[in-house]
């Protein structure tokens, strides 16, 4: 509506929806301290009379890929010179940004580039930043006929609807720590999963038996030693037959691959292992399959297989 936000000088960071159509005028007149806008609209909201007046036109404006187009052209938003694309794909994942101000990003979908053996990185680098991965959205990887396995780190809190519905080749799911929710058919049809490791210590809510419909309730499920007794009387985990305690027989801890090696400055993946590196401060230099990563000298951690350790290069 008109004014409805005017002169809120709080105003950091706007997220609007794909519902929005209007933006009434002065609706954020002197919010001189705006540092984005995110808008996940396609086609780009009508903006009234000096809306945006005092917020600096530099700032970035993210509109999704196949808005940014029309978003550069369009009068109404003309203000803004800094306007960019609201996904991002780095070894055949696509994240979707769902906040600049807080950095974070959220799994969309894959490309034909996605790997076999899928790890999905805590944290991505981002215009020189390290951003959280938070989520994983509705049908990201549905139907998807080449991923075998996935590893779902401790940052993800949210595993979507049908997520990873009719994803026939996968074999083995190991879910992160940070995981509270799993959505309707998120794992519906998934035959082939032989083996599924969930690191929460609260078991997450299922929001339906529609989440693992088709998938063998009686292969081994590996939960925290100290909360097997909550997953065999919480609704839905307690329909697997074969809950067992993270490190009891049959499961592997997870441990360093052999053939993973640094030489010469550079690591030898001569497997083609996904592998996610970090610096010492947190932040993700590499992650990918390449067989072979050349980095400046220095010392990282080096993550694959569900174990890291420091390596120098």
């Amino acid at each position: 509506a008109e004014e409805v936000f005017a002169e809120c000088s709080g105003l950091t960071e706007l997220i609007f929806p794909t519902s929005l159509k209007l933006i009434g005028a002065h609706a954020f007149h002197y919010c001189q301290n705006l540092l984005s806008i995110t808008c996940y609209r396609t086609t780009p909201p009508a903006v009234g009379e000096s809306a945006f007046d005092a917020a600096d036109e530099s700032i970035p404006v993210y509109v999704p890929d196949e808005a940014l187009a029309s978003n550069k052209n369009n009068a109404d938003w003309s203000k803004f010179t800094n306007k960019q694309a609201i996904t991002y794909t780095a070894n055949g994942v696509k994240y979707l940004l769902t906040s600049v101000y807080r950095f974070s990003f959220e799994v969309i979908g894959c490309t034909d580039e996605v790997p076999s053996v899928l790890a999905i990185p805590s944290t991505i680098s981002y215009r020189n930043r390290s951003h959280k991965v938070l989520g994983i959205k509705k049908s990201a990887f549905n139907s998807n006929e080449k991923i075998t396995e996935v590893r779902i780190p401790e940052s993800v809190t949210n595993i979507g609807e049908k997520a990873f519905q009719d994803c026939r080749a996968l074999t083995k799911v190991d879910i992160g720590s940070g995981v509270t929710t799993i959505e309707d058919y998120a794992f519906c049809s998934c035959t082939a999963l032989a083996e599924m490791t969930v690191r929460a210590t609260v078991p997450p809510a299922i929001t339906d038996e529609s989440v693992f419909y088709s998938v063998n309730n009686s292969i081994p499920v590996y939960v925290p030693a100290e909360s097997l007794a909550d997953y065999q009387a919480a609704d839905f985990w307690e329909e697997f037959s074969n809950l067992k305690a993270i490190g009891s027989t049959g499961l592997q801890t997870p441990s360093m691959p052999e053939n993973i090696s640094i030489q010469g400055g550079m690591l030898h993946n001569p497997q083609q292992l996904p592998v996610s590196i970090y610096d010492l401060t947190g932040r993700i230099v590499y992650s990918g399959n390449a067989t072979t990563v050349e980095l400046p000298a220095g010392i990282y951690v080096v993550s694959c297989n569900g174990a890291s350790r420091k390596a120098v290069f």
